[in-house]
C-alpha cells in the first residue's frame, strides 16, 4: 500500500474539471447503484505519472472514474475486493471529510473466513460475498485505514477488501459530497 500526500501538481484544474465539466450518473452494476461521472483521456494523462513514478513502472490502466457519494447515493455498506477489474487499483481524494471527530477515508478489513484478500479466480464466492458478507459488519475486522484528505493518492493490491469508512457519506451533489478518482491498472 502506498499513500502520496500532495499527489497531483495539476490538482487545481483537475478539481476545476470536476466542478465545471463533471456529470454524475447512477450506473447499475449487477444488485449495486454507483454514482459516476466519466473523464476524458486529458484527465487521466494527468494522474497516469504519479502513479507510475511511485510504483517505478509503466502500467496499464483498465478502468477509471470519478464516483460521488452523498447523504442520498451510495450510502451503503459495501466491503469488496477490486480484483476482478485488475491487479490494483488508486484512489484520489477531491473532498475532506465533514466537520466532526470521526476519521474519514478507505479502510482495509479482513474477512471471517478469507482474510485480508481475495484472489480474482473464484467468481461464484465473490459474487456470494458482495450479496451476503460484504453489507455485514460482524464478519469484518477493519485492520488499516487511510484518512481522506485533499489530493491523496492511495495505491493498493485490488485483492484487498476495503470500503469507504465510515459507512456514510455526506452533502448532496457534487459541490459538497465525497468525491474520488479511482483507477484500475495492471
Amino acid at each position: 500500500m502506498h499513500i502520496i500526500d500532495n499527489a497531483s501538481t495539476d490538482y487545481a484544474y483537475l478539481e476545476d474539471w470536476i466542478a465545471d465539466s463533471a456529470i454524475f450518473n447512477d450506473e447499475v452494476y449487477g444488485d449495486y447503484s454507483f454514482h459516476i461521472a466519466r473523464v476524458p483521456d486529458s484527465f487521466t494523462d494527468l494522474v497516469i505519472p504519479i502513479v507510475e513514478n511511485k510504483l517505478e513502472s509503466k502500467i496499464d490502466v483498465k478502468y477509471d472514474f470519478l464516483r460521488l457519494y452523498t447523504k442520498y447515493k451510495d450510502t451503503g455498506i459495501r466491503i469488496h475486493t477490486d480484483a476482478m477489474m485488475a491487479d490494483y487499483a488508486w484512489v484520489l481524494y477531491f473532498s475532506d471529510p465533514p466537520d466532526n471527530e470521526e476519521d474519514y477515508g478507505t479502510s482495509f478489513f479482513s474477512h471471517y473466513i478469507h482474510g485480508k484478500s481475495f484472489p480474482p479466480d473464484n467468481i461464484d464466492e465473490n459474487n456470494r460475498l458482495l450479496i451476503e458478507d460484504s453489507h455485514e459488519p460482524l464478519k469484518w475486522k477493519m485492520y488499516d485505514m487511510c484518512k481522506l484528505k485533499k489530493n491523496r493518492m492511495l495505491i493498493f493490491s485490488a485483492e484487498f477488501f476495503h470500503s469507504r469508512y465510515p459507512f456514510k457519506s455526506w452533502g448532496n451533489d457534487k459541490t459538497d459530497g465525497r468525491i474520488v478518482y479511482v483507477g484500475f491498472f495492471n
